[in-house]
């Protein structure tokens, strides 16, 4: 499974922290 679009639910630190490391990857978040 390929997913290239993320959503991120959550503005915490981890939350941040997915969407970071997602959209660095190439992932559009």
């Amino acid at each position: 499974m390929n997913y290239k679009n993320i959503k991120v639910a959550g503005s915490g630190v981890l939350g941040s922290q997915v969407a970071y490391q997602t959209a660095y990857k190439g992932f559009h978040v």
